[in-house]
């Protein structure tokens, strides 16, 4: 089912008005299918990536609220799969006046052409960590590209945990900024969609050196990504986490708990990075690949790899002296 509306034109807080209320019901089909304890593993591509059934309802059923409210609008996901049932939620029940433009404060675009944009959306970034139970890493990702650049993101993050007691805690909100305005803004989700609030992202920290301890994740069990770790830990000072999934530590590096990202080549696709590339761009910070360039955003997927690696830092300093140590990095 579609709206009757075949405009190109979209404004872009009626965009996302939708795509908070979908992420909203989104953390609904994921309890839903953890309740089940229907958690059967299939496996997609050449190396097996993992999918559930919660990662084909969840895209589906963002699919068919984009496309209800914008019919002219392209989107492509990570699953290839469709959700034949139904869900509980009309996406004609979603408000476009959610978010009010006055956030942005005058300082975005009123609206975009459906013509020059692509959504690229991950309904379970981290999908093996949602498989393992580890939902604090888990986000479902929702970015608009116009004309081939990242320029909304929608990041949903359900959970979260004790840090004391290590209990999982259900505590779900949605991230959302535009790029060419320079806040990040989070809505509660835990008693239906709370009011929008700007987050406080915290400064940069100044940066001297080997003195300056860096956070950064761990990184996957293969050896590129143990080899791209080693190259971190010889260069500077490195505490180690385990932040795990694309989404969650791009989230993270927004605020201030990593200071740097750096994933390999050909290993996450523009699905995990689209949201999250823009707003690395509204908090300020960086985000570039090996080289130093910036990834375009394809209308299909076709050269949708992340083939020359992400790195992704609060600093600029940082970030060039990343970028110089990469010189010497080289895949097995």
């Amino acid at each position: 089912m579609v709206s009757k509306s075949s405009s190109t034109k979209v404004k872009f807080v009626e965009f996302l008005s939708v795509s908070v209320h979908i992420i909203y019901h989104s953390k609904d089909v994921m309890k839903s299918v953890l309740q089940s304890k229907n958690l059967s593993t299939q496996y997609k591509g050449d190396v097996k990536e993992p999918f559930t059934e919660a990662d084909v309802k969840i895209q589906t059923f963002i699919f068919s609220g984009l496309k209800y409210h914008f019919p002219t609008l392209n989107v492509q996901g990570e699953e290839d799969e469709v959700y034949e049932g139904k869900f509980d939620v009309d996406p004609a029940t979603f408000k476009k006046d959610v978010i009010d433009v006055k956030l942005f404060e005058g300082k975005i675009p009123e609206e975009f052409d459906t013509n020059d944009a692509v959504v690229w959306v991950d309904p379970i970034d981290a999908t093996a960590s949602f498989i393992s139970g580890d939902l604090e890493h888990c986000t479902t990702l929702i970015g608009l590209a116009i004309n081939g650049e990242a320029v909304v993101g929608v990041i949903g993050h359900y959970y979260s945990r004790d840090e004391v007691t290590n209990e999982l805690i259900e505590a779900p909100k949605v991230y959302f900024s535009h790029a060419e305005h320079n806040k990040i803004f989070v809505m509660d989700l835990d008693k239906g969609l709370g009011e929008p609030k700007s987050v406080e992202v915290p400064k940069t920290r100044s940066y001297e050196g080997k003195s300056t301890k860096l956070r950064v994740p761990r990184g996957s069990k293969t050896e590129n990504a143990k080899n791209l770790l080693a190259l971190l830990e010889k260069n500077f000072d490195v505490e180690v986490n385990n932040y795990d999934g694309a989404g969650i530590r791009m989230l993270m590096i927004a605020l201030d708990l990593i200071d740097v990202y750096v994933e390999d080549k050909n290993l996450t696709k523009r699905w995990d990075i689209c949201a999250g590339d823009a707003l690395i761009r509204s908090a300020g910070f960086f985000f570039t690949d090996f080289e130093g360039g910036r990834y375009k955003y394809p209308s299909a997927k076709v050269g949708h790899y992340n083939d020359k690696g992400l790195v992704v830092t609060r600093n600029q300093k940082v970030h060039e002296e990343v970028l110089e140590a990469l010189k010497s990095y080289s895949m097995e």
